[in-house]
């Protein structure tokens, strides 16, 4: 038969004009779209495409409509290029068929409810079509059973259809494709035997002749079974078989239809030459202009099909390929002479091939080592280069080539004819070109999986022909032009992996053909348009993980075709439109990860579609609509992470195809729906973090697919239901954090499978099943928190996968059994809190992979297990209060992961070694309340992550080194009741972040540091029980968080610092046994927050501060005291007449301090005007006559002999005995001295100088004595005593016995210090002084006027000290040298000085 006769052949010829595939529904007439393939050219093709468009169009074209009401196929489209691959095509559509299989109703048997329930595969059809159609066919056969399919033919085998070797189940003529798929699993399952995967087809290099393996299959009895064998081999073999190679030259006469040798044989393989030629027709298809047939003759002869197109579709599929085969067998000759007049013809684009040379020369040397093909030849025929009949270059495909560049050296304007450039998956980089939109032909444009940067091209809108545009994967930045809406054939855009920013531009809506949209994962802002509602052919849209805002437009439900909706990951606000309930194709909707509020809309159960709905992490309020069980086709359903209420609707149970459901963390109450159990595909039930209450129903046990079981976190009650035991496929069950009680059942050992489980937090009791040594694959065995009784049975010794033992916190008691060695893979082992007796499990880390052991707060008795000394795997240890016994210094190893160790409250002995030091991430180290001796070792401080030390409470000797100040990070340091000695280290200044320190019952002495208040953080203070002395430093007072402070039992002395009273915060004061003495600061009225106090024991008097602690103590916290007074029982209370005398003294030292000023003011006044008068009346004769004045004083300022008094202090204090020391401050104690002329004075004598050469602590105050001998604080402003070498240091002018106010505290001090005060004394003494002993006594010796001359002077000297400037007043130098001076500069006598003279004598000092 000729090509030309044939009737197939003549139906496909003339496509478009004969109007096919009419159908006997009313209004079902196909309205073809024009198609790219000429039918007068290219046959085949025409078929290929009509085919795809046919599954495309599926829903227009009414094709599949069967029998049952409402069963139209819905397909998605597919992912082969038919153009580039065919077969993949083919192999994909029947893919997708047996993926709608139940709507299809295609296997619909005899049987009442037999329908197959088809799993979502795992094959990626794009990757491997074959792997997909097999694993159906797979699962098929795993559903056998149920479906009864397979039933036994009981020998009623049809003659004819025994091609495999074994009677078949499907009749033919009900279920072909059953036949087909039967036939294809028993190919596979005796493939070893059959020998079909043997290396086939090996070529020879010299002529290239095939080598047929033969194939196990019958051509003239099973052709479907002949071409589903040779496609597997052509995709498996396809580098082997070398079918694309170039023509080599040795081509076999009449085969030379494809251009290239074929390497199947006609006469053994028809089915092969046709596959082979079918997929070199596509590659080569417009060069080779095959099949060029004369427009008359061109009736359409259609040859009657067995198969009925309404009912079987796919039937009709290869029974129509079969047709052709056998079409192609009897015409090969004509395939051969037609191919022979159409040769390659030679290249007249040198242009191209210049352009493409120098394009080739910008990229990098291995890109050019690539195209090595690329030389001075017509381009047609180089590597990644298709041309058009014209010997134009249409195509270029260089696409996972390797290639390095720039696109700025390719010339776009010298392809004029170009239509297709994909060069995806390479590494070119730059922008790109705006010339690219000079390709005006182009149809097809892929540079995704590049380094591009920029901007898009606004001229990529003259691309007015582009059906496909790729950009995604890229660094593209800036916004997507608004002439992308000019594309209006655009099929495809995909910008997504980008950079984009700016808002999606309305123009979109201007790609009414647009059936895919991308621009995922991007930085695109704004709303979403609602132009975006033209674009009514869109299957999927895809604009997650951007920026975009705003709600989602109603708009959206125009989108009538969509079958995929990816809004989530935005910021996306407002609530769901109900229009979306008008997308009665959506089978995906992801809307996850955004701001979305309100209800879920009841018009969500209208999309029946529905296969994935994720809403989860957003704010949707209200209950769970009942019409969602309208969804009966979702297999995904996830809400979790919102705000939704209410009950679960008992209609859930209607969603039998469902596989997952995430309800957890929301606000869900009511109980779990026995409905529940009708979810017989449910794999994954996750409910958590609700408020769920009630039982757990029984009906849970139906759920035999159920893998993983989440209820934790709720309030559900009850006992676990046995039939919990049926839910065999269970890999994971939490139930923890509810209040479920009763027994753990022994069905649980039924679940075989079960990885984790998780009982913890309840109120579970009786003993663990023995039945739970079932559970060989369990790695997590938490139960811990619960009432469990009895012992730990040794059936858990058989669990060898375990991995977390949990038993903490419940009440197990008895020994260990011994089978705990086995378990070698543990990493977590718990017993905390039980009743548990016995040695610890001596191999607990044979594994030599544990990390974390407790066993705290039992009855273990013996050592520390052995194999814990070389377990560096160790993270956390806890064995406290126990009574084991052993030796830390042997027993513990070198832990360098051991974060926490805790061995307190036990009975071990040794020391602690060197090797503590290398536990380098050690943060908790607690080894209180044991035996322990030696010193602490200095080694300890390279542990420099530790946050809390612990060595209290055991028999530690030596000092506290020093190197402890390097742990930067403690906060915790107790050291109390051990045998230390020493002072506290000033290393340990260096731990700012310190919280507690507790160095209680020690042997420690020296004073308490001022440098603690560096530890601002400090909440408890304990240096009780030791040998501490001098005064408690008032730098206490600013560790203002501080909330106990515990001093007590020392030798300290003083008066209590009124900054104590600062202490806001401290609730418990203990300052008992010590030596202080004085009054209780009046600032402890502020105390509020003291709860205790204990001040006994001391030297205290005065009364008590009226805060609520004081006033509310007992008598033992006050006894044995000097002399407090106040309103507690066994104290004497403070007598009002002594609160009046105190009032009055108070009110008389107010009068005092305003008349006094006054008083002596205007006596000044008086002497001064009485000196001036008298003065005049004085004889010359006094001018030369020295005066001698006598004093008993020795502190006058003339007699002062530092010496003298110095020892006369001493002898009156008995070289300063403490019984004459009145009071302490920071940088002396001020004693009470009587001197040998009987003059009362108050001595204060400075401290040791520290190291740097200054008196410890800070000078601030000075004591007064009034007439009774009492010490009053005084500020004297002394200057500070500075270091002699160091940098602001000068020298020090004035007396020995006081230095008036100056700038000390500066780092700048004046030379000069000036006396104001001491110039005030020396006016009122010298007058005083020359008025008294003018009239009262007269030495002979001494000459009036010398005496009148040295008063004038030293009122002159007094009046330049008391200058308004500061800068203008004599230092103590000029003064002392003026004084001693025998010849005096002024001759004047006092009584010859005017006011005038002596108000401006200063002016000649002048600084």
């Amino acid at each position: 038969m000729s090509v030309e006769g044939s009737p197939l052949f003549r139906l496909f010829q003339k496509m478009k004009r004969l109007k096919i595939m009419v159908l006997k529904k009313q209004d079902t007439k196909q309205v073809v779209t024009p198609i790219s393939f000429n039918p007068d050219e290219d046959p085949v093709g025409c078929m290929l495409e009509i085919t795809l468009r046919l599954f495309q169009k599926m829903k227009r074209l009414k094709i599949m409509v069967l029998k049952e009401q409402d069963t139209k196929q819905v397909v998605t489209p597919i992912s082969f290029n038919p153009d580039e691959d065919p077969v993949g095509c083919m192999l994909e559509i029947t893919l997708r068929l047996f993926q709608k299989m139940k709507r299809l109703k295609i296997m619909v048997l005899k049987e009442q409810d037999t329908k197959q329930v088809v799993t979502p595969i795992s094959f990626n059809p794009d990757e491997d079509p074959v792997g997909c159609m097999l694993e159906i066919t797979l699962r098929l056969f795993q559903k056998m059973k149920r479906l009864k399919i397979m039933a036994e033919n009981n020998g009623t085998q049809r003659a004819g259809y025994e091609a495999s070797g074994h009677p078949i189940s499907f009749n033919p003529d009900e279920d072909p494709v059953g036949c087909m798929l039967e036939i294809t699993l028993r190919l596979f399952q005796k493939m070893k035997r059959l020998k079909i995967m043997a290396e086939i087809m090996v070529l020879k290099e010299q002529d290239t002749k095939q080598v047929v393996t033969p194939i196990s299959f019958n051509p003239d009895e099973d052709p479907v079974g002949c071409m589903l064998e040779i496609t597997l081999r052509l995709f498996q073999k396809m580098k082997r078989l070398k079918i694309m190679a170039e023509n080599n030259g040795t081509q076999r006469a009449g085969y030379e239809a494809s251009g290239h040798p074929i390497s199947f044989n006609p006469d053994e393989d028809p089915v092969g030459c046709m596959l082979e030629i079918t997929l070199r027709l596509f590659q080569k298809m417009k060069r080779l202009k095959i099949m060029v047939l004369k427009e008359q003759d061109t009736k359409q002869v259609v040859t009657p099909i067995s198969f009925n197109p309404d009912e079987d579709p796919v039937g009709c599929m290869l029974e129509t390929v079969f047709f052709f085969t056998l079409l192609l067998l009897s015409s090969c000759h004509a395939f051969a002479s037609v191919s022979a007049t159409f040769r390659d013809e030679s290249s007249a684009g040198q242009k191209e091939a210049d352009a493409l040379l120098k394009w080739k020369a910008s990229l990098d040397a291995q890109s050019q080592s690539f195209l090595s093909y690329w030389d001075g030849n017509g381009p047609c025929n180089w590597t990644g280069i298709i041309c058009d009949k014209s010997t134009s270059v249409s195509h270029l495909n260089l696409s996972s080539s390797g290639l390095k560049g720039t696109l700025h050296g390719f010339n776009f304007s010298s392809f004029p004819k170009l239509t297709v450039v994909d060069l995806s998956s390479n590494h070119l980089s730059g922008t790109i070109p705006s010339d690219v939109g000079k390709l005006s032909r182009l149809t097809y444009l892929d540079f995704s999986s590049n380094h591009l940067s920029g901007e898009i091209p606004a001229s990529i809108g003259n691309m007015t022909d582009l059906l496909f545009l790729y950009l995604y994967t890229n660094g593209l930045s800036g916004s997507i032009p608004q002439q992308i809406g000019m594309l209006k054939c655009l099929n495809g855009l995909d910008l997504s992996e980008n950079n984009l920013i700016g808002s999606l531009p309305p123009s979109v809506g201007n790609l009414v053909n647009l059936s895919y949209l991308s621009l995922s994962n991007n930085k695109i802002s704004g709303s979403i348009p609602k132009e975006i509602g033209n674009l009514t052919d869109l299957s999927y849209l895809g604009l997650f993980s951007n920026k975009i805002s705003g709600s989602i437009p109603k708009e959206i439900g125009m989108l009538g075709s969509l079958e995929k909706l990816c809004l989530y990951n935005n910021s996306l606000i407002g609530e769901i439109p109900p229009s979306i309930g008008n997308l009665t194709n959506l089978q995906f909707l992801y809307l996850y990860k955004n701001g979305l509020s309100g209800s879920i809309p009841q018009q969500i159960g209208m999309l029946k579609c529905l296969n994935e709905l994720d809403l989860s992490e957003n704010n949707l309020i209200g209950s769970l609509p009942p019409s969602v069980g309208n969804l009966v086709n979702l297999s995904f359903l996830n809400l979790f992470n919102n705000k939704i209420s209410g009950s679960i609707p008992k209609e859930i149970g209607n969603l039998t195809d469902l596989s997952y459901l995430g309800l957890f963390s929301n606000k869900i109450s009511g109980s779990i729906p026995k409905e529940i159990g009708m979810l017989g595909s449910l794999e994954k039930l996750c409910l958590y973090n609700n408020s769920l209450i009630g039982e757990i129903p029984p009906s849970i046990g139906n759920l035999t697919n159920l893998q993983f079981l989440y209820l934790y976190k709720n309030g559900l009650s009850g006992s676990i239901p046995q039939q919990i035991g049926k839910l065999k496929c269970l890999n994971e069950l939490d139930l923890s954090e509810n209040n479920l009680i009763g027994a753990l059942p022994p069905s649980v050992g039924n679940l075989a499978n079960l990885s984790y489980l998780s009982l913890s937090v309840n109120k579970i009791s009786g003993s663990i099943p023995k039945e739970i040594g079932n559970l060989t694959d369990l790695s997590d065995l938490l139960l811990p928190d619960n009432k469990i009784l009895g012992s730990i049975p040794k059936e858990i010794g058989m669990l060898g996968s375990l991995v977390n033992l949990n038993l903490l916190n419940n009440s197990l008691s008895g020994f260990i059994p011994a089978e705990m060695n086995n378990l070698t893979n543990l990493k977590s082992f718990q017993l905390t809190e039980n009743y548990l007796t016995g040695r610890l499990p001596q191999q607990v880390c044979l594994g030599g992979v544990l990390e974390r052991f407790t066993a705290d707060n039992n009855y273990f008795t013996g050592p520390i297990p052995k194999s814990l000394k070389n377990c560096t795997s160790l993270h956390r240890l806890r064995l406290e209060h126990n009574q084991l016994t052993g030796n830390v210094s042997e027993d513990l190893g070198i832990y360098p992961n051991l974060d926490y160790l805790d061995l307190s409250d036990n009975k071990l002995v040794g020391e602690l070694t060197s090797k503590w030091g290398q536990c380098h991430n050690l943060t908790f180290l607690k080894l209180l309340n044991n035996n322990i001796s030696g010193e602490i070792p200095s080694e300890l401080g390279k542990a420099t992550q530790l946050r809390v030390c612990d060595l209290s409470s055991n028999h530690l000797t030596g000092g506290i080194p020093k190197e402890l100040g390097q742990l930067k990070f403690l906060f915790k340091l107790m050291l109390n009741d051990n045998h230390l000695s020493g002072s506290i280290p000033s290393e340990l200044k260096m731990l700012s972040d310190l919280e507690g320190l507790n160095l209680a019952a020690n042997n420690l002495n020296g004073s308490i540091p001022p440098w603690l208040s560096n530890c601002k953080k400090l909440l408890e203070l304990n240096l009780s029980a030791n040998g501490f002395s001098g005064g408690i430093p008032f730098e206490v007072g600013s560790l203002s968080f501080l909330q106990v402070l515990d001093l007590s039992h020392n030798l300290l002395i003083g008066k209590i610092p009124e900054q104590v009273g600062n202490l806001k915060s401290l609730e418990k004061l203990n300052l008992s046994h010590n030596k202080l003495f004085g009054r209780i600061p009046s600032t402890f009225d502020g105390m509020l927050s003291l709860t205790s106090v204990d001040i006994s024991h001391n030297q205290l008097e005065g009364p008590l501060p009226h805060a609520k602690a004081f006033r509310e103590a007992s008598f033992e916290a006050f006894r044995n005291n000097k002399g407090l007074c106040g309103n507690i029982t066994g104290l004497e209370s403070c007598s009002s007449n002594l609160n009046h005398t105190a009032d009055q003294k108070k009110k008389s030292k107010i009068v005092i301090a305003i008349v006094v000023p006054i008083s002596c003011t205007l006596l000044l006044v008086s002497i001064v005007l009485g000196i001036l008068y008298s003065s005049k009346r004085r004889e010359k004769h006094t001018e030369n006559t020295p005066q001698v004045v006598v004093s008993d004083d020795m502190f006058a300022v003339f007699n002062f002999d530092g010496k003298m008094v110095y020892e006369n202090i001493v002898e009156a204090t008995e070289e300063f005995d403490s019984k004459y020391c009145i009071g302490v401050g920071g940088y002396g104690s001020v004693y009470k001295a009587q001197l040998s002329n009987g003059q009362m004075v108050a001595v204060k004598r400075l401290h040791q100088l520290s190291e740097d050469g200054c008196p410890s602590g800070h000078f601030k105050q000075e004591y007064l004595l009034d007439s009774d001998f009492v010490a009053h604080v005084a500020d004297f402003g002394a200057a500070r005593l500075l270091k002699p070498d160091s940098s602001n240091w000068t020298p020090f002018e004035g007396t020995f016995g006081y230095s008036a106010p100056a700038s000390w505290g500066s780092v700048i001090i004046h030379v000069i210090i000036f006396f104001f005060t001491f110039s005030i004394m020396l006016i009122i003494s010298n007058l005083g002084s020359f008025i008294t002993e003018r009239s009262v006594r007269r030495a002979s010796s001494i000459s009036e006027e010398t005496n009148s001359s040295r008063s004038g002077l030293r009122c002159k000297i007094a009046s330049r000290c008391l200058h308004a400037c500061p800068q203008s007043r004599p230092s103590m130098q000029q003064v002392s040298r003026e004084l001693s001076a025998r010849n005096l500069h002024s001759p004047e006598l006092f009584h010859t000085i005017t006011l005038s003279q002596l108000l401006d004598s200063s002016s000649s000092y002048t600084s």
